[in-house]
């Protein structure tokens, strides 16, 4: 008997419009991660990721596995269009190489521009069903906050997104969809899948899957997924910075081929997130009185989310509004107060001065000038080096970096945009997050699965950037309206 035969990959970037840069090759090459041919199969090795759901799915059925390129790039601006070209055409090489496929599994985020296309993912998908084939089972996982497309699920048998958030379900994710894969591939019937777009954006601050509105949403997804009939039920909040038509919060049902029954779900979910819109309002302190706020609270660390500047989010890291209530308040005073800052000039400018010099700098506001206006501090390098830290289940260099002490307040400078999604940033350089007055966390909700355990209190920042959450504050311009927030009426899917 013929062993059944499986690619797998990944291409998976999260794209903001409203940055300036874009996401070039070398932002995959040098991201989070990146392999390429047999590479793949021994790269995630530990790593509980999607692809290493796959291939577990995959074994453990006796399937074959064909490895083609695995690469995700930290957040970033729309992936420059000979980028996603290179990649378009590494995945058709890869299959076309391949010969007889069964299967197609890809990791993909589903938030992905590129210069080019509004819809990359949906490019993606649609050429790999081209050319695998249409009996090939096409599968792929999402981030909680892709962007679903009619051409997305027109080309794959099965999408399915992460359950959680902050995201530590991936792997089993993948798992799922490998596991349906080996069930599903060779019937001529297949999974039957429906959408309803909700036309709403949330902060990423209340879209946490442990308590909340969104805990009770996701709730109710579990529970229609443990019904006979139902393969998968995904909930997409979506990246809400991305200005282009058609965005909205996703209901995705995936039947055992029954559409009917996978549309009608959508759409009863789909009421019951409209049901919902005011809960996921914000009410968050702006960057001074978030401080103010901070160093209030006894004793510490108080972790501060900057919701404006989160390189999760695509946003550049240069953000000077935390920083610059921090100094004006003498946060440093109160114990150390510790923050991630990107500005490619000032970290040369730390090198040259050295450990233990001082260094008057104008630091932020270079990646995100119409966000941010820079500022001058005057301080003494603590730290100079190219350390890695841990971004999503495994290390990645942190590049050319540098610690400036400003009175108590120490800046990691880094010359390209990191995670500050875990306490790894700042241990990297010496800095102990448990042990400060303050921290802050440039992300929405992923910070909480490894700051929230010691933190004494947790504050959102209503700041200003290219992640804000005051969404009518961003210079939207091709955005499909009515949409809530900017409306709000009774709506019907």
């Amino acid at each position: 008997m013929t062993r059944r035969r499986a690619l797998i990959g990944a291409f998976k970037e999260e794209s903001n419009t409203f940055v300036p840069f874009r996401a070039a090759k070398r932002d995959f090459t040098g991201g989070i991660y990146y392999a390429q041919g047999e590479q793949v199969l021994t790269a995630f090795a530990g790593r509980k990721l999607e692809v290493a759901g796959f291939m577990d799915a995959l074994q453990a059925a006796g399937w074959e596995i064909i490895p083609s390129i695995a690469a995700e790039a930290v957040p970033s601006g729309p992936v420059e269009a000979e980028t996603f070209s290179w990649f378009m055409d590494q995945f058709r090489q890869a299959i076309a190489g391949a010969g007889r496929l069964d299967a197609v599994l890809l990791g993909l985020h589903g938030a992905m521009i590129a210069e080019s296309s509004d819809d990359a993912d949906g490019d993606l998908l649609t050429s790999v069903r081209q050319w695998a084939g249409p009996q090939a089972f096409i599968g792929a996982t999402l981030d909680l906050h892709a962007k679903i497309t009619p051409r997305m699920v027109q080309a794959a048998d099965m999408l399915f997104g992460f359950h959680t958030y902050p995201h530590v379900d991936q792997y089993e994710v993948a798992l799922h969809v490998g596991r349906l894969a080996t069930e599903w591939a060779g019937r001529q019937e297949r999974p039957a899948l429906a959408m309803c777009k909700v036309p709403m954006l949330i902060s990423p601050a209340r879209q946490a899957t442990a308590a909340g509105p969104f805990a009770d949403l996701m709730g109710e997804a579990i529970a229609l997924e443990r019904e006979p009939g139902i393969l998968g039920v995904s909930l997409f909040p979506v990246q809400p910075w991305l200005d282009i038509p058609r965005l909205g919060f996703t209901v995705l049902v995936a039947t055992a081929g029954d559409a009917a029954r996978a549309q009608r779900e959508a759409d009863r979910l789909g009421r019951l997130v409209w049901a919902k819109r005011h809960e996921f309002d914000l009410d968050a302190p702006k960057a001074d009185e978030a401080v103010r706020q901070a160093l209030a609270v006894e004793g510490g660390p108080v972790v501060i989310a900057d919701l404006g500047d989160g390189p999760g989010g695509g946003a550049g890291g240069d953000s000077t509004a935390l920083l610059r209530a921090m100094l004006a308040q003498h946060a440093g005073a109160a114990g150390p107060a510790l923050l991630t800052l990107t500005d490619p000039e000032a970290v040369p400018a730390a090198q040259a001065a050295g450990v233990g010099g001082r260094l008057t700098v104008t630091l932020g506001g270079k990646l995100s000038a119409g966000f941010y206006e820079p500022i001058q501090v005057a301080g003494v390098v603590t730290y100079l080096g190219t350390p890695s830290y841990s971004a999503y289940k495994g290390e990645t260099s942190m590049g050319p970096t540098t610690v400036l002490d400003v009175d108590g307040v120490f800046i990691v400078l880094t010359q390209k945009p990191v995670l500050s999604v875990t306490p790894s940033p700042f241990e990297a350089v010496g800095l102990d997050p448990r042990r400060c007055k303050m921290v802050v966390a440039k992300s929405g909700s992923q910070f909480r699965e490894e700051f929230e355990p010691f933190a004494r209190a947790i504050i959102y920042a209503n700041t200003p950037g290219p992640c804000s959450s005051d969404f009518p504050s961003l210079p939207y311009r091709r955005l499909t309206r009515p949409m809530y927030p900017w409306e709000d009426w009774d709506w019907q899917p």
